[in-house]
């Protein structure tokens, strides 16, 4: 596809024994409107580097390097311009602009809002060939997905350098954690454009948080020093890590690393914003709630948020914690980032994944990021990914097998349900219906709106619209017309059903014999004629 960069290779003059440790070059690209952009190259291997630049404008650029080296004239004080003529790129994150956020919403830096939608592949950069994460990619595409959440080598659930973590390339690392590998980043380039090309935005995580704690903090810097360098023109979405505060499995002493790991990972990221020269979105992957597992979470552009994978308990966590996260951090989306990955641990079925996205959603946050046992671990029916090394083991399922599992095709079509409705996050209104659920309970239906443009409740078993007459809607508009839809999670079927016009009080009773056939009731406020606005 067609990508608005512009890269150049530079050959040092100097012979080093350890360049990715000696050197950092930096490269200034100034337009010709006066907007500039300092931006980290990344080592090749050899004497060779490279810097790739993200141009969002069309004109004129002149560039300068800056070596820490001053005396080698290959990397050093090189000037050189460059025209770019065409921005009308493909990739909505080219096209649209960068991603920002609105206080909860996410949106394009042209306004255009954007649909958080994930799956988690975390061991796919190193453990997937490139053709099959092209083949996942088309098909997440097409169920609806928006993004995918991956590691950048230093992979979850092993040791540094357990076996199971290398690529067709070895380590993401050298064996001691002497230098970056740069074949391994070479063949991860393929996977990362197979991605991109599929329309899809890589959220990148930079290691598990426990790292830390076997790299040290240098090391991490130059690892993320490079990840910027390498995929910070690409549209991307950084994490800084996995689980960030919690200690290395088998921790002998788990209060202390915590504590060491919330610093550290706090300055990490204060780094990681310093030096990235394009402000793409960042936040971490927590074990609960990302902003109280680091020490300053001013730096995160949004929470993330994880419940576990306890089948119905961690929905009803997931409930009970996008609420709470929305009171702590008023003004910042929220992400549910992991719940109840389908088939883990043989159970955690679609049922399960339809109601964490439902009653995450239906709470307020602004994402939803899906999982399948066997995709994020990769497993292969000949090799599946084996033990934790606390010795559990999370399941075996194929990755293609899971890859076929319903709750992807649900929680895709949910989200497009949801957008097509109303623009995203939902508010809960509990106070403007009767009868309503409990999230203590996951008893539904959960209702939530956008303003008073759109109302939607869910009920977490098909029998819910049975058992009750209808419902009784408060403080509507008085006096004016609502589309009444019904939608079935599981088929992806919409239906209209009718109109009906609220009373002098905005009052607003609904009974239907449909309504028995769904789970899911929307309210669309319709416009009495072309003049009338949705408000």
């Amino acid at each position: 596809m067609k990508k608005p960069l512009f890269s150049r290779t530079f050959t040092a003059a100097v012979a080093r024994a350890n360049p990715f440790n000696e050197v950092e070059l930096d490269v200034v690209f100034r337009h010709e409107s006066g907007q500039s952009w300092e931006v980290p190259a990344f080592w090749r291997g050899g004497r060779m580097w490279e810097v790739r630049f993200y141009a969002p404008l069309p004109g004129c650029y002149e560039a300068r390097t800056h070596c820490l080296d001053p005396a080698d004239s290959g990397l050093h004080d090189i000037t050189f311009n460059f025209t770019i003529s065409d921005t009308a790129y493909e990739h909505p994150l080219y096209r649209h602009g960068r991603l920002k956020t609105e206080e909860r919403r996410f949106v394009y830096e042209d306004g255009t809002p954007f649909a958080w939608l994930g799956d988690t592949w975390w061991m796919a950069l190193g453990r997937m060939e490139t053709q099959e994460i092209a083949e996942l990619a088309k098909q997440r595409k097409y169920q609806g997905f928006t993004l995918v959440q991956l590691v950048a080598g230093l992979f979850p659930d092993m040791a540094p350098f357990d076996p199971r973590g290398g690529g067709e390339e070895g380590f993401v690392w050298q064996k001691g954690f002497e230098a970056v590998n740069p074949a391994w980043f070479d063949e991860a380039d393929k996977k990362l454009e197979k991605i991109i090309d599929a329309g899809l935005v890589p959220v990148i995580l930079g290691g598990w948080g426990y790292y830390l704690g076997f790299m040290g903090e240098e090391r991490l810097r130059r690892h993320w020093r490079y990840l910027i360098a390498r995929w910070g023109a690409w549209p991307v979405i950084w994490v800084a890590a996995g689980e960030v505060s919690m200690p290395w499995y088998l921790s002998q002493n788990r209060e202390r690393e915590h504590r060491a790991l919330k610093e550290g990972w706090s300055r990490m990221c204060a780094y990681i914003r310093q030096i990235d020269p394009y402000g793409r979105l960042l936040s971490a992957h927590p074990s609960h709630m990302a902003h109280r597992e680091l020490s300053d979470p001013s730096f995160l552009d949004f929470e993330m948020l994880q419940t576990g994978h306890g089948d119905e308990e961690s929905v009803r966590s997931a409930a009970i914690t996008v609420a709470k996260a929305q009171r702590e951090v008023p003004h910042k989306p929220v992400v549910m980032a992991e719940v109840t990955y389908e088939g883990i641990l043989g159970r955690n079925g679609a049922d399960v994944v339809e109601k964490a996205f439902w009653v995450s959603m239906l709470n307020g946050a602004s994402g939803f990021t899906y999982g399948a046992n066997g995709i994020w671990q990769v497993n292969r029916p000949d090799k599946p990914f084996g033990k934790s090394p606390s010795g559990g083991d999370w399941g075996k399922t194929p990755w293609r097998e899971a890859m076929a599992l319903p709750g992807a095709q649900i929680v895709g079509a949910g989200m497009r349900f949801l957008q097509e409705m109303s623009e995203l996050p939902l508010t809960p209104c509990e106070q403007n219906a009767w009868p309503f659920g409990k999230q203590e309970t996951l008893e539904g239906p959960f209702f939530a709106r956008n303003g008073k443009r759109l109302l939607v409740c869910y009920g977490s078993d098909g029998g819910f619209l049975r058992r009750i007459f209808g419902f009784r809607f408060h403080d509507l508009l008085p006096n004016s017309r609502y589309q009444i839809y019904c939608f079935n999670p599981q088929t992806g079927e919409k239906t209209f059903l009718k109109t009906v016009v609220s009373d002098p009080k905005g009052d607003l009773v609904v009974r239907h014999r449909f309504l028995a056939k769904s789970r899911v009731l929307a309210l669309v406020l319709e416009p009495t004629d072309k003049k009338s606005t949705l408000y």
